[in-house]
């Protein structure tokens, strides 16, 4: 199912998506679209101008927001030049210089950038010889369930049941406690590296540091043929998201039930009714299953000692 846009706005969105596609440009996206169309709804907009306070409404006091201040600005910016470059009037924007820690654009990888980094990771030698086991499944795990990586650092072997295919996160940076679910293909990759391993029921999984497992995936991007500003592990997450949702939607799920569920199983904190997210996780534990399997069909050819994962 297609995202459908419902705004006064609606058919410049899917113009904005058909010129990018068009001139081959980095492609906005859809998610943060679907965003900015919410807002539109949310202020019953009528006409088609954007307004000064439309421009920083939207950017500092959308509260049903799905994306962060800066996401808010980048496509809001955006899609006023674009309606200006195509002839709109009454259209109000200006540059804002944010704080450096939220200069940014996050790079969304795809699965083909994910196969070769991956395969990067496999092959690398490492000065110990445990990280050559822990770093492929640590960046599979980032990648396939969209986990912080301050989360994947703190699983303990306890926290991770192989009958429910299940992880326990418990007390995250938003300080929610939740289950994440993996794939079938990640299940094997987590039995063999438990084979290897050995670990105790107290023992945490990953024994690398934010900065070194940060250090290692730099090293390894620099050396492809990836464009992107910075290089940073969160961009693991966003692109879980993004992927997520797309497949969600896909699915015939609807957009805002697709949001309300991917925010429950990121561990974020603005859904309003505990009771119907609750409800929502055990709808649609399957999709979000079934989503990972066919997200990354080939991302597990093997890991270390050949075992072959699906």
């Amino acid at each position: 199912m297609e995202i459908k846009y419902k705004s006064v706005f609606k058919n410049d969105i899917k113009d904005i998506i058909l010129y990018e596609k068009a001139m081959n440009f980095k492609h906005s996206n859809k998610l943060y679209l679907y965003d900015l169309d919410n807002y539109f709804l949310s202020v019953n907009k009528k006409n088609k101008n954007i307004t000064e306070e439309d421009f920083n409404n939207y950017i500092y006091n959308f509260k049903s927001s799905t994306i962060n201040t800066h996401e808010r600005y980048l496509i809001m910016l955006k899609f006023c030049k674009f309606l200006i470059r195509f002839g709109n009037t009454n259209i109000f924007y200006e540059e804002i210089n944010f704080d450096n820690n939220s200069l940014f654009q996050p790079h969304i990888y795809t699965e083909e950038e994910m196969k070769k980094i991956l395969l990067a990771i496999d092959k690398r030698k490492y000065g110990n010889h445990k990280f050559s086991y822990e770093y492929p499944v640590l960046f599979r795990l980032l990648y396939s369930t969209g986990l912080r990586i301050s989360e994947a650092l703190n699983i303990k072997y306890n926290n991770i049941d192989l009958d429910d295919n299940s992880i326990n996160i418990i007390l995250s940076k938003e300080n929610i406690s939740r289950k994440i679910y993996f794939s079938k293909s990640m299940k094997k990759v987590i039995i063999k590296y438990f084979k290897i391993m050995n670990f105790n029921d107290d023992d945490y999984i990953f024994t690398t540091t934010k900065q070194n497992a940060l250090l290692v995936f730099k090293n390894i991007v620099k050396r492809m043929d990836i464009k992107t500003d910075s290089i940073r592990l969160h961009d693991l997450r966003h692109s879980f998201s993004v992927i997520a949702f797309d497949k969600l939607v896909k699915k015939n799920i609807e957009p805002e039930e697709a949001l309300l569920y991917l925010e429950k199983f990121m561990g974020h904190s603005n859904i309003s009714s505990t009771e119907y997210y609750l409800h929502m996780t055990d709808k649609m534990k399957q999709e979000i299953i079934d989503i990972m399997k066919i997200q990354h069909p080939d991302l597990y050819p093997k890991i270390k000692d050949g075992v072959d994962c699906e």
